[in-house]
């Protein structure tokens, strides 16, 4: 097991305790958004985070047992990131904020969604042949 492969194991049990608590709070969930998009360094952080995670999977896509995957989500990643940029931090504030309120009853179900994903993520970087 490589490097990137136990990156790629630890973004996808991030994203299934993240799923855990978007399903048992997520009215808590929401205000948690509001909350960190206010901090000075919220920005900065959602798009280091996509990118090192973005490097993760193009590092693990070549050593991957589905690298046509580990890849695509490399991708979706790395057009998050210069969507971010782009999007400059007082309009990505104003969106967390706003979906945030928005879908606030949608994130137990979509919790559920993510948590299955999230397993999924670490079978894909554990399956050896």
């Amino acid at each position: 097991m490589t490097l990137c492969l136990i990156g790629v194991i630890f973004f996808g049990g991030l994203m299934s305790l993240l799923s855990l608590r978007m399903i048992i709070f997520p009215i808590a969930w929401a205000k948690g958004i509001i909350q960190f998009s206010r901090w000075r360094w919220f920005h900065r952080f959602e798009i280091l985070s996509r990118l090192v995670f973005a490097l993760i999977f193009y590092c693990a896509a070549m050593q991957s047992h589905y690298p046509k995957l580990h890849f695509g989500i490399a991708v979706l990643l790395t057009f998050t990131t210069g969507y971010l940029i782009w999007l400059t931090e007082k309009k990505h504030k104003q969106f967390a904020i706003w979906s945030a309120r928005k879908f606030k009853n949608w994130f137990r179900p979509l919790g559920f969604i993510t948590l299955i994903l999230g397993g999924w993520i670490i079978r894909t970087a554990t399956i050896s042949s």
